[in-house]
């Protein structure tokens, strides 16, 4: 089925302390000890990946899955604090993706490469504008002048077997740094859903029963060098991917009366394959004067991606003597190829002792193609499907500048900036055209009192991705597909939060958005048609307030626990013409505990609980899961070995409900089952580490490739 656009021991060395009369000699000092998981900052929240045992042996995609206040689907789509829309980015660079297309590239990125997760709900100026909100994926690089390595294998058991194996290397030479990393990801996933849709004025139904079998392979890379002078500092990245995707589906279609007696069942065959490659390179050059906090760095950026996607499926239709009444064919081909250029500069002051200034400007431009060419017919009498076939081509152009101003003194820190940003567009495919050509500022205030108390104001845009404007259709089977819309116009949202931390255990906090055009996916039932593309609601509000706790227990055991409750309303117009006009209350728990004992034994067991949701016209039925984890140091702490239980119980189930003027329609969709999993881990050399804070000039554009 062609988817639519997913601490352990702390070890300081201490110098000899020489006296006249006498010499003491501390060699080495152990602290027994777990960093926290989370990290509350000014504009930012810390969230320490190898504070969680459930993060070891897996991907980034699975980091998130653990995160608090984060929620992602298998279709991609990932909400921060309640809003979806989130703009992903490792590094400070973007990972130019979306959807199905993401999920991959998060699930080939190990997360042994991954040194903390960084959630900004309220960005200050110096991010793009883009997005509800950013997640940063931060990566480890050697801190001292030494070799590190880091090898991570990995073996989960499932229905299917999954495999990882990676590589990290860093090295450090004098003003010469150099990273590198290889990694290879085996998935084999089996998919079953059943689906229900009836039809109020008809009193039709349609059961669908559907099974998936999927293999993917991933080859991921990634290598920099940089060279640190006294003022000036110098370097060069290079990323990519590269990886085939299989999918086998069967799928029943069965049409009943208002009777319920059988109509007609539709048995479908399906094929897909996906061939994928990107590659990103970066140039950035720093220079620091003499005086204080005083610099300027310039970045160039190139990004390449390219897939060719093939699908053949077949539909047989039997009447209920058994007849066979119709065969129906569609190949589906959809070739696409995108390329973004960037540049990027940002300047830094420092004003007396307490005054700071950042100022820069950006320039992305990008150019995004598809092609659709469909071939149908009764078999083997296939001919050109003119009336679907469809090339549609995307280029953007963002200009952008801001200033923040900061200052910080005794018990107070205060930041705000401004960002004005420039978006022309230019959409064509080969019966219609449209531009887009809009300016707009984006003021953000962050204040951070006594350390304790924070409070953050933003205002952002969310532009329309490439998928959502593209008019061609895209088949799930014979009567389901997707199709984009090309009048999207840009949504923006207001967004308030104020958070209390008290003795750096408890934070509570609350939170406040209200979004005007928000982008949100609606279902249309026409006969035994379903399709969906989005549209701009009118107008969206997310009301929260949580309640973080990181406390020990004892000094042994430990307790995270993240809290969530709120309201999600929606109203909008629709394109049947009826109104949307829908309020509805969550809760989500999630959290871990932790005990360690001698010799480098450690037990975990961490857990996630979500309520109803709603999203626009459909409501998320609640789920949860429970994972187990037991880890074993050895080799002096250079070596580690983790057995994990991945929902152990069987509740990870995703399960909506679609409410339509003139149907209702139930999935329940099991990506998930009960998994054991084996890491092992080694380490070579230093392992003194530090994450990367480099920023680069492409900040969003492959979110939305």
């Amino acid at each position: 089925m062609r988817k639519s656009f997913f601490a352990g021991l702390l070890c300081l060395p201490v110098p000899l302390l020489a006296q006249k009369t006498r010499v003491d000699t501390l060699r080495e000092v152990r602290i027994l000890g777990q960093r926290p998981l989370l990290e509350k900052k000014l504009d930012r929240t810390i969230v320490h990946v190898d504070a969680l045992l459930a993060n070891t042996g897996g991907q980034a995609w699975q980091v998130l899955e653990n995160t608090p206040g984060v929620l992602v689907d298998e279709d991609g789509t990932i909400t921060l604090n309640g809003k979806s829309g989130v703009l992903v980015m490792i590094d400070d660079r973007p990972t130019y993706l979306e959807g199905t297309d993401l999920v991959n590239y998060l699930k080939s990125l190990p997360a042994s490469t991954l040194a903390q997760i960084e959630l900004l709900p309220n960005p200050p100026a110096r991010y793009p504008a883009s997005g509800s909100g950013i997640i940063i994926l931060r990566t480890k690089r050697a801190e001292r002048n030494g070799f590190h390595a880091q090898l991570t294998s990995n073996y989960t058991q499932s229905l299917f077997p999954h495999v990882s194996q990676s590589i990290d290397v860093n090295g450090q030479e004098g003003p010469w740094q150099i990273t590198a990393r290889a990694g290879y990801v085996y998935n084999r996933n089996y998919f079953v859903s059943d689906r229900y849709r009836r039809l109020f004025d008809s009193g039709d139904t349609d059961n669908q029963d559907i099974v998936e079998d999927s293999w993917a392979q991933n080859i991921s890379y990634g290598a920099s060098v940089e060279h640190k002078g006294r003022h000036t500092s110098w370097g060069a990245l290079c990323n990519g991917e590269v990886g085939p995707y299989h999918e086998l589906g069967h799928y029943q279609d069965g049409f009943l009366d208002a009777t319920g007696k059988t109509d007609s069942l539709t048995d479908i065959r399906s094929h897909y394959h996906n061939q994928s490659a990107d590659v990103s390179a970066n140039a950035h050059v720093r220079h620091d004067w003499t005086h204080e906090g005083r610099s300027l760095s310039a970045d160039a950026d190139f990004v390449y991606d390219h897939s060719t996607a093939f699908q053949d499926e077949v539909s047989t239709t039997t009447l209920p003597g058994g007849q066979v009444s119709d065969i129906y064919e569609l190949i589906d081909q959809q070739p696409f190829t995108a390329a973004i250029y960037g540049l990027k500069a940002d300047y830094t002051d420092k004003f007396g002792q307490h005054l700071y200034l950042e100022a820069g400007a950006q320039e992305t431009y990008s150019i995004r193609q598809n092609q659709g060419i469909y071939t149908d017919g009764t078999p083997p009498a296939l001919t050109p499907d003119t009336a679907l076939n469809n090339t549609f081509r995307y280029d953007e152009q963002i200009r952008s500048a801001y200033v923040t101003l900061r200052r910080e003194t005794k018990g107070l820190a205060l930041q705000a900036g401004l960002r004005m940003e420039n978006t022309w567009g230019k959409g064509k495919s080969p019966d219609s055209s449209f531009r887009l050509d809009y300016v707009n500022l984006f003021p953000s205030v962050h204040a951070l009192i006594g350390g304790v108390l924070s409070l953050a104001y933003s205002r952002r845009i969310d532009r329309p991705g490439y998928g959502d404007l593209n008019p061609s259709r895209f088949y799930f089977d014979r009567n389901s597909y997707f199709s984009g819309n090309t009048a999207l116009q840009p949504a923006f949202s207001q967004n308030l939060e104020a958070a209390y931390t008290y003795r750096s255990r408890y934070t509570l906090t609350a939170g406040y958005s209200t979004n005007r055009g928000e982008i949100h996916q609606v279902f249309i039932a026409e006969g035994n048609t379903f399709y969906y593309y989005a549209i701009n609601m009118d107008r969206a509000v997310v009301t929260r307030l949580a309640l973080d706790v990181a406390t020990p227990l004892t000094a042994h055991w430990t307790v995270n626990l993240h809290t969530e409750g709120g309201i999600h309303h929606y109203r909008s117009a629709l394109p049947d013409s009826t109104l949307l006009n829908k309020s509805l209350g969550f809760v989500q728990v999630s959290g871990n505990t932790r005990y360690s004992w001698g010799k480098g034994w450690s037990a975990e067991a961490s857990g996630f609980y979500l309520s109803n949701l709603l999203v626009a016209q459909w409501v998320i039925r609640p789920y949860g899961h429970l994972d187990l984890a037991l880890r074993k140091k050895c080799w002096g702490d250079k070596g580690a070995v983790t057995l994990q239980g991945i929902d152990v119980l069987h509740t990870w189930i995703n399960a909506r409900t679609i409410y339509l003027s003139n149907a209702v329609a139930h999935f329940r969709n099991d990506f998930h089952h009960p998994a054991v999993s084996l890491t092992f881990s080694y380490s070579l050399g230093r392992k003194e580490i530090k994450t990367t804070e480099h920023k680069t000039g492409v900040e969003e554009e492959k979110a939305r490739l």
